[in-house]
């Protein structure tokens, strides 16, 4: 008997119990815990979740994106944006001296990656005014390419992601320097031709992250004591007589056509890497621009400069 009243006692608290917690207080879910991010002009952006319509700005970050499988976050893109092909059916925004907050505004994004050479601090402070979280990224040397991936994978709480991506990065860059350290073609004199000739010649001065991926290929660029991007003239180039020409073009299929034109060019048959046959072309998507995607376009390039001296 006491055996059945003490289980009747047991079952009437439990049910007291099971009443006072559906009729009474409720167990809540903890409250997001807000997390924030530095970008590289110094200022915080604070999430209380990570962002879901991500809006990027540059090629270069889309392909970040990539590299952290995010690319299904953008919502838009940067006028030129175009590769890959699937987020070409995203609306499009201006960018550089056509960007306009309102149009980027109107889509909605809880994040806005930018760069400081193409977008200003005006444009920063209409979008955070509207509320929109904004990553402003800088792209001068090698290593801006790692901490813009990091940021940009610490933003969409992927931080493990970013780090795999960097790890990656940076593996790759000192696996191709090894390579490169004792190729026939370390220590040779290189000229880079960031745009043609009838666009006006742009090259590689020191201080860019490409120069930087020259050095990792065993190269000296003749422009190295000039800083940043410049414009240079035809005279320049041939009296400097470089050992190498390494050009950019948009597709890696018209190389030869690309090529066939700087060979041609009046005056430039004096140039050693003319006379010898050392002009080579890289893909623009992969080496003109601070992304992940850097390491591939080295490596492509370094295959082109292997093969050549072995012919």
């Amino acid at each position: 008997m006491k055996r059945i009243l003490f289980l009747f006692a047991a079952l009437l608290l439990a049910a007291c119990l099971f009443c006072g917690c559906k009729n009474g207080a409720k167990t809540e879910k903890p409250a997001p815990v807000n997390y924030t991010v530095t970008d590289m002009t110094g200022k915080t952006l604070t999430f209380k979740e990570p962002p879901s319509r991500v809006i990027a700005m540059n090629p270069a970050d889309v392909t970040n994106l990539i590299s952290l499988g995010s690319l299904d976050l953008l919502v838009g893109r940067g006028e030129f944006c175009t590769s890959p092909s699937v987020i070409t059916s995203l609306p499009k925004v201006g960018t550089g001296p056509n960007t306009n907050p309102e149009e980027i505004i109107m889509l909605k994004p809880d994040l806005v990656i930018m760069d400081t050479m193409a977008q200003t601090k005006a444009h920063t402070e209409a979008l955070e005014k509207a509320g929109i979280q904004v990553l402003t990224l800088k792209s001068n040397e090698l290593n801006d390419i790692a901490v813009a991936i990091e940021l940009i994978a610490k933003c969409l709480g992927k931080e493990e992601e970013g780090e795999q991506a960097v790890s990656d990065f940076w593996t790759r860059r000192e696996d191709l320097k090894n390579r490169c350290a004792d190729a026939p073609f370390a220590g040779k004199t290189v000229y880079y031709e960031i745009s043609p000739l009838s666009m006006g010649l742009w090259t590689s001065g020191g201080s860019t992250f490409f120069n930087e991926t020259g050095k990792i290929l065993g190269l000296k660029n003749i422009f190295q004591e000039k800083t940043g991007w410049i414009q240079v003239s035809q005279e320049q180039v041939i009296s400097r007589d470089p050992d190498i020409i390494i050009a950019f073009c948009e597709d890696i299929n018209e190389k030869d056509k690309v090529i066939s034109e700087i060979c041609s060019r009046k005056g430039w048959d004096k140039i050693s890497a003319v006379k010898n046959k050392a002009v080579f072309c890289g893909e623009s998507e992969k080496l003109s621009q601070p992304s992940i995607a850097l390491a591939e376009g080295a490596e492509e390039l370094a295959a082109q400069l292997f093969e050549a001296s072995e012919k």
